[in-house]
């Protein structure tokens, strides 16, 4: 956990450095569809500053800091089944800008999204006569393999790409980012958990 919040802490301190020395910061917010390894899509939202430093002529450095947050309720068997999830992503693009007029341009993107997992919470919940039975688990302290480690990684690096329109100084983007890593330490059990993400920014 200590060497978690270390990563937090200067990934944090190198974004808002760069933010002195940028040419336009603005915030983004929008929606957020991630899926793991054989699992169903699970929805949320990501919100959060971002920054432009231009490089030349039309390419540009674009990067930030966003909070994600995830959430999921589904019944199983008669037993509710609630999951919550919170990370901070940190995305590193390159973009490239196609202007159309003065006012409007399309743009693309790529590169690699930094991500890391704060809590992942599911609550569960069964009725069975008149006995209510509920637990709570954080998936960041589960050892089911019993090594003494936790099964789950908290840091996960993903490779995207995207594109979208901006207008003056609005932008609207879409994105997808892949899961490089395998965030389950557990042999024989793979988990990669990748997002689709679509965002509305506004640059100061």
């Amino acid at each position: 956990m200590k060497k978690t919040l270390k990563s937090i802490l200067v990934i944090a301190l190198v974004a808002l450095s760069m933010n002195v020395n940028a040419q336009s910061v603005g915030i983004q917010a929008g929606y957020v569809s991630s899926t793991q390894t054989d699992n169903d899509a699970i929805s949320g939202f990501q919100v959060g500053p971002t920054a432009e430093l231009q490089i030349q002529g039309n390419f540009a450095l674009q990067y930030g800091i966003s909070y994600t947050y995830l959430s999921n309720k589904e019944t199983v068997l008669g037993t509710d089944i609630n999951y919550t999830g919170h990370f901070i992503d940190v995305p590193v693009r390159l973009k490239a800008s196609f202007p159309i007029s003065s006012d409007l341009s399309l743009f693309a993107f790529g590169g690699p999204n930094f991500q890391i997992g704060i809590a992942e919470n599911v609550k569960t919940f069964t009725q069975i006569g008149s006995t209510d039975f509920e637990t709570n688990t954080n998936l960041y302290k589960m050892d089911e393999d019993e090594d003494n480690k936790n099964d789950l990684d908290r840091l996960n690096l993903q490779l995207g790409v995207g594109g979208g329109v901006q207008f003056k100084s609005v932008q609207l983007k879409v994105g997808y980012d892949w899961g490089l890593f395998d965030l389950n330490k557990m042999e024989d059990v793979n988990m990669k958990r990748s997002q689709l993400t679509a965002s509305i920014g506004y640059m100061f």
